[in-house]
């Protein structure tokens, strides 16, 4: 399988460019520290999904992957624990993001995180330790603003810059990272809310309908569940 790295191309408001700058500076540096500590890639992303016929059917085909809310990922997964290959592209493509309203995005944000911590358990769990910002902040009012924690926050603040201009900006090419990242604060606020907020139950919303969802797979509320 081949799959590649994605930029998003907001539309105007702010949910919009929160979910932009999110992939932009925080999912994509996930994708490529995975790559490094994991030595490859072994899942699919859903911007570009390309594969030999040979390597689906051995992964038990699309029929397997019907009730799966992260087929992307699912079907590399598949594929890599059938023995195939899964290659990052040299390209990277872009995505067209809705104009969310701020309910949008959260619906949206939330459904993706629930997603990703249903998919990696335990590597979600551990993303706590990325939210270097709303940690910071965190700090330096549990500290009562001491110099310290002043100092951190400072750190802090230096390190998001740098992952966001050299993989939002350099990396994948995003120009609109550099215009909107006086909002990158605001957004990795929002980012830490959600990733609170997505331990708080397995409901999601999909298409104006609410799921149930358990072992990667959706269900109607109320349905037998395996």
């Amino acid at each position: 399988m081949v799959t590649a790295l994605y930029r998003g191309r907001a539309h105007g408001t702010l949910g919009s460019i929160f979910e932009a700058l999110g992939i932009s500076t925080d999912f994509m540096s996930g994708v490529l520290v995975s790559r490094i500590v994991e030595r490859g890639i072994h899942f699919g992303l859903g911007s570009t999904l390309a594969v030999r016929r040979d390597a689906l059917t051995s992964a038990g085909g699309l029929e397997s992957l019907v009730d799966h809310l992260a087929d992307d990922y699912e079907m590399g997964a598949r594929i890599d624990h059938a023995g195939f290959e899964v290659r990052l592209a040299t390209e990277v493509v872009e995505t067209s993001i809705p104009a969310y309203s701020l309910a949008g995005y959260w619906s949206h944000q939330l459904r993706w995180a629930r997603t990703v911590r249903d998919s990696r358990k335990w590597g979600y769990v551990g993303l706590l330790f990325t939210h270097l910002l709303p940690l910071a902040l965190l700090n330096v009012l549990a500290s009562g603003l001491s110099l310290t924690s002043l100092w951190l926050l400072s750190l802090a603040i230096f390190l998001r810059l740098g992952v966001a201009m050299q993989v939002g900006a350099l990396a994948i090419r995003d120009h609109q990272v550099l215009p909107n990242l006086l909002m990158l604060p605001l957004r990795d606020l929002a980012g830490f809310a959600i990733w609170i907020g997505s331990f708080a139950g397995n409901t999601i919303l999909w298409r104006g309908e609410k799921f149930i969802l358990k072992n990667g797979r959706l269900f109607h509320p109320g349905t037998q569940q395996p």
